[in-house]
């Protein structure tokens, strides 16, 4: 029920790697999860090179991989099994959407922990120094060292709903930090009423509040509710030692702070999830009230950054629920939603099933509405959301002065590098769905002119090439 578990679960199936070596904080750790998302492989332990972290353990990579976000759905028994890791990405989508948007009646009744394992060790505010810790700079010109994996944890809603969201922490001294967290989000909104806030950062948290905290749900769902959801039963929090706020009572590091009212702090550039470096940045500053940890924390680091990475992947699974989400009712039925395909925020790919022509304009509009979509594209239920089917609908199904439409600026994301103004963007959204005849017999024609083909197997498509590997001649004749 927390990182370690999940850890030990990858570990026992071969999907973690432990590195000897001592690794440099800047930018030799990044290195080496870069390479391991570039091939989809392990997550990485290693140790950090410096003498006053030694004993001390850095997990990166942990979500590097999109098999390891579907691992976290299947925990049962303390163990985190692989359930659904070999599961098509659409019915692990499906899954969040169910679970993300369930009513919250549901595993409210929660205790508090006492003796916290993130409690074990307090360090007072005048004990404070952020580099005893292993904080990491990954990439090539990132302006320093960052906290990447943090859940940010704010009071939201009159103090009855804690306010999830991951947003990037730069270290500015031994005590102070800054957050890059704007006004129309939860960590921010808080911040810019004029007033002190209490944040605190999890560092290391149970992969269910991490996978939680992404979730596109309205403002005043308690996202702790969602992690429940997805555990299938409570997630054990605490209560700060400095404020009201409620952690995860399982997680590694727990830095507990107090924002600077109207203070702004530059901590570009930074490589975020589209890939680029962001050179505007408004963060807001937080001074360290104490520091709880484990005995033996393990600093967990998140790659972000150029694709495949981390950061991405977190946002995949709920972006496309959001979708799914949002399109199940303006169509007869939704058939698969594209999750883990470009930086999985910008764009969308949505297979339906539909009765008119009507239908993919409305949804079009709908979808486009979300303010991270750039394009969206809509094709048919015999297809699946992926590049190959997406390339073939683009050659046989659509037709670009029919099939397109272009907005004009409308809300977008604030990391959007060609966007002209903040927060602004155009979209596109290309139809490659048959479209539906004026009779019943002009559908079918339709249908039948754009089927998509392939061989007529006797037995199943994977038994057939069992047999051709099997049967490899490997001898010169």
């Amino acid at each position: 029920m927390s990182l370690r578990q999940f850890i030990d679960s990858c570990m026992g199936d071969g999907d973690c790697s432990v590195i000897l070596d001592f690794l440099d904080v800047e930018h030799e750790v990044g290195s080496y999860i870069r390479s391991s998302c570039d091939h989809d492989g392990p997550m990485l332990l290693t140790n950090p090179n410096r003498s006053h972290f030694n004993g001390f353990t850095i997990a990166g990579g942990v979500y590097g991989s999109k098999r390891r976000i579907k691992r976290i759905f299947g925990y049962d028994s303390g163990i985190y099994g692989s359930k659904y890791v070999d599961k098509p990405d659409f019915e692990v989508v499906k899954r969040y959407a169910k679970l993300a948007f369930a009513p919250e009646g549901f595993l409210l009744n929660r205790g508090l922990a006492s003796d916290a394992p993130c409690q074990e060790v307090v360090i007072d505010q005048g004990d404070v120094d952020l580099g005893n810790f292993p904080v990491c700079t990954h990439n090539e010109y990132d302006s320093g060292a960052f906290i990447t994996a943090g859940v940010n944890v704010v009071e939201w809603v009159a103090g009855q709903v804690q306010g999830l969201g991951m947003h990037r922490v730069c270290i500015v001294n031994r005590n102070t930090i800054s957050c890059l967290a704007p006004i129309n989000r939860r960590i921010g909104f808080p911040h810019y009423k004029k007033a002190p806030i209490k944040m605190a950062v999890v560092i290391g948290a149970p992969p269910e509040v991490t996978l939680a905290s992404q979730a596109k749900v309205n403002q005043r769902t308690n996202k702790y509710h969602i992690a429940d959801h997805i555990r299938g039963t409570t997630v054990p929090l605490t209560k700060c030692v400095t404020s009201k706020l409620l952690v995860p009572s399982e997680a590694e590091i727990v830095i507990e702070c107090t924002s600077i009212p109207d203070s702004i702090y530059d901590d570009s550039p930074f490589a975020e999830y589209p890939g680029t470096y962001s050179f505007r940045s408004n963060a807001w500053t937080a001074h360290v009230d104490c520091i709880t940890t484990r005995k033996d924390w393990i600093y967990q680091t998140l790659l972000t950054g150029k694709l495949p990475q981390e950061d991405s992947n977190l946002c995949a699974i709920p972006m496309a629920a959001e979708v799914y989400k949002v399109a199940k009712n303006l169509v007869e039925e939704v058939t698969d939603v594209s999750a883990f395909i470009g930086n999985n925020v910008f764009d969308t790919i949505i297979c339906v099933k539909k009765n008119s022509n009507e239908e993919i304009s409305n949804l079009i509009w709908t979808i486009l509405g979300n303010k991270y979509i750039k394009s969206v594209t809509v094709m048919d239920e015999d297809l699946k959301a992926n590049e190959e089917d997406w390339r073939f609908a683009f050659n046989t199904r659509y037709q670009p002065d029919r099939d397109t439409t272009i907005t004009g600026l409308g809300l977008g994301a604030s990391l959007d590098p060609s966007s002209p103004l903040f927060q602004s963007t155009s979209k596109i959204a290309l139809d490659f769905t048959i479209p539906v005849g004026k009779t019943e017999s002009d559908t079918n024609m339709n249908k039948r002119r754009h089927y998509k083909c392939n061989a007529k197997f006797k037995d199943s498509e994977s038994a057939v090439w069992d047999r051709i590997e099997k049967s490899i001649f490997r001898k010169k004749l």
